[in-house]
């Protein structure tokens, strides 16, 4: 039995239980199950002596994902498409030797009146000027089940990327695979409310293993992004998660599915005292 501190009075060295104690109003009537998720998820990361930072700066999470080998995306580049502040965090995973073992991050996207569809046709989401930046003869389309949903999406939603777990720890390794995408859009929820996260993701999100590793997010096609510096990363899809998933996985991970680990997953020790 474990006993945690409440995200209030949390330490300086716990930085993802202080991020999410300003919950959103939105999910005023969840506070206490998002509370208990992230005070457990702060158990098993010291069960296991690992830290999951917080970083607000975005030059510095991008150096982070870059020092990794992890390709920076441009919703993550403030050259290529800058942000308000507080409208971007980056979470690192770091071993008990201080190394980083995952990354991931998220940016809240201001659609206005204009749709997601809208954002991927015309490369905004991607360039603040897509004229002036993009590379020449580059275009995305988007249509089937992928238009009609993004035509649906307007007013506020959520990017999630620079996802990078260290090879060591993929597969049986762990399942920090599973649980920073659950903690990116945890955070998410509890600073931007009830909005859907999106990824556009290569087409082998399409597969059941991989979906079922990142919390089986709703995949949608097509997407045909021409890139002439990256060729061979066209077949793309978007990848979604529903608002109130954040919340869903919280409950879940107070039952046990899901907790974080590293090596061989004790399911002797799941914790009770979190209990849902």
């Amino acid at each position: 039995m474990y006993s945690y501190a409440s995200p209030t009075n949390a330490p300086a060295t716990y930085p993802f239980l202080r991020a999410i104690d300003a919950i959103h109003p939105e999910h005023e009537a969840s506070r206490d199950v998002m509370s208990r998720a992230a005070m457990a998820l702060q158990s098993d990361l010291d069960r296991y002596g690992y830290t999951l930072d917080v970083v607000t700066d975005v030059q510095v999470f991008t150096d982070i994902v870059s020092s990794v080998g992890k390709f920076v995306p441009n919703a993550f580049d403030p050259k290529m498409k800058p942000a308000r502040p507080g409208d971007i965090f980056g979470l690192v995973l770091r071993d008990a030797e201080g190394k980083v073992a995952a990354t991931n991050g998220c940016r809240l996207y201001r659609l206005g009146v204009t749709t997601l569809a809208d954002h991927l046709a015309t490369l905004a989401l991607f360039y603040a000027n897509p004229v002036e930046q993009m590379a020449r003869g580059e275009r995305l389309s988007i249509d089937g089940p992928a238009n009609d949903y993004a035509m649906t999406v307007d007013d506020k939603a959520i990017w999630v990327g620079c996802f990078w777990v260290r090879p060591d720890l993929r597969k049986a390794g762990s399942n920090a695979s599973y649980v920073l995408p659950f903690a990116a859009r945890f955070l998410g929820a509890a600073w931007w409310g009830r909005l859907i996260t999106f990824s556009i993701v290569e087409s082998w999100a399409r597969k059941q293993v991989a979906q079922k590793r990142l919390g089986e997010p709703d995949v949608y096609e097509h997407i045909r992004w021409f890139r002439p510096h990256i060729p061979d990363r066209t077949d793309m899809v978007l990848m979604v998660t529903e608002p109130d998933v954040p919340v869903e996985r919280c409950h879940k991970y107070l039952r046990g599915e899901g907790r974080f680990f590293v090596g061989a997953p004790n399911q002797t020790e799941r914790v009770v005292s979190a209990g849902d």
